[in-house]
């Protein structure tokens, strides 16, 4: 009886803590990952008050009813859209916050964007591996939410294609406290599709 006991302590322990590892999406933990990604300070820009989510518009106060449905692993699209190049007429605001689940991307955005990640590493990652070798000029590559050292990013990247990509983002410039340095030079964020983790040997 004890040791049944014990096992079933063990297993409610072990479902508490996938529960925990599963965190619910937030505006205040989102909002804090566009500061990052976007190295930039949302109270000192003209934000709109209004969030488009999943192409529905939304505001900071509903928002989070929406997110509650969703795992903050699931929010893969954060932008920050400048409206100055935007055909709205009647607005009050300079930037708008835009998130979704997924991203109609096409092949073709997604090869320029890959393309631009590895003439980036190709051309400022030595090919023999230098210890602690830091680039001046690399970007810092994401995946699946995860950050790679240069000369696995290299790799990997070289290695990808189009069709295993879900969506990938080129953001100018990000925060390097959150993403190490050569976030400062720009943060490729790239999200694999079912094939793309199948193939994934890293």
């Amino acid at each position: 009886m004890k040791n049944k006991s014990t096992i079933l302590i063990f297993i409610i322990c072990f479902c508490l803590s996938l529960d925990l590892t599963a965190q619910k999406a937030d505006f205040s933990t989102i909002r804090d990952n566009i500061e990052a990604k976007f190295w930039v300070d949302l109270d000192t820009i003209n934000l709109c008050e209004s969030i488009i989510f999943n192409g529905i518009v939304f505001d900071s106060s509903t928002i989070n009813s929406e997110f509650r449905k969703y795992e903050l692993s699931e929010i893969i699209v954060t932008e920050l859209a400048d409206l100055s190049e935007s055909r709205l007429i009647h607005k009050n605001c300079d930037f708008i916050i835009l998130l979704g689940t997924g991203y109609s991307q096409s092949d073709d955005d997604k090869s320029q964007i890959l393309g631009r990640i590895r003439e980036n590493l190709n051309a400022n990652v030595p090919k023999l591996k230098i210890h602690d070798f830091l680039c001046s000029k690399c970007k810092q590559v994401i995946i699946d939410g995860r950050a790679y050292e240069i000369y696995d990013a290299k790799e990997i990247v070289n290695n990808l294609t189009v069709k295993d990509i879900e969506y990938i983002a080129d953001y100018e410039s990000s925060d390097p406290s959150v993403y190490g340095q050569n976030a400062q030079n720009g943060l490729i964020e790239i999200y694999l599709t079912k094939k793309g983790k199948k193939k994934k040997s890293w």
